[in-house]
């Protein structure tokens, strides 16, 4: 509340009120207040590098895959240097991956699992490899399936399926 107070009003504080108000209401879900407060808050230069993650986050969330695409070539094109790279690169590869374009999908989970630290959950090693499949690119397809098919669970059923899938096919 205290927030919203400040957000409204031209001062040295606006923005940083836009952006911490912006952020609650991404935790809450409210998402369209939540992307009015980041685009404003994205117009100071403190919160450029940092507001594109979370904007992706809103737009992910919503299942608005296309405009998080559009969105992000509109901040690579402005050349800013952002935060959260890895958490951006799978924003980008999901993105892509649920608007059907596997090859870029596949490119940019590579680069969200060599950025990450710590192993990638299983359903982005999933996807990853579905991803490779579906672009034909066996061999890479194959490294992730059979890491995956070790598991017991549903995933790993899958993934033993598709490498099979994938022993049959490059013989």
């Amino acid at each position: 509340t205290c927030f919203n107070d400040i957000k409204v009003q031209e001062n040295a504080y606006c923005y940083a009120a836009n952006y911490y108000a912006g952020y609650i209401a991404l935790k809450n879900e409210d998402y369209a207040t939540a992307l009015n407060d980041l685009m404003r808050a994205s117009k100071n230069s403190a919160y450029r590098p940092v507001v594109p993650c979370l904007v992706m986050q809103v737009y992910y969330k919503q299942k608005r895959f296309q405009e998080l695409l559009n969105y992000l070539h509109q901040v690579r094109s402005a050349e800013i240097a952002l935060k959260d790279e890895d958490e951006i690169a799978l924003l980008t590869a999901e993105a892509y991956f649920f608007t059907g374009n596997y090859a870029l999908a596949a490119q940019h989970y590579e680069e969200y699992i060599a950025l990450k630290d710590f192993l990638a959950a299983s359903e982005v090693l999933y996807r990853t490899a579905y991803a490779f499949y579906k672009a034909d690119e066996a061999y890479k397809a194959l490294k992730y399936f059979k890491e995956l098919a070790l598991q017991e669970d549903a995933i790993g059923q899958s993934a033993s399926y598709y490498t099979g899938l994938l022993y049959l096919k490059t013989n």
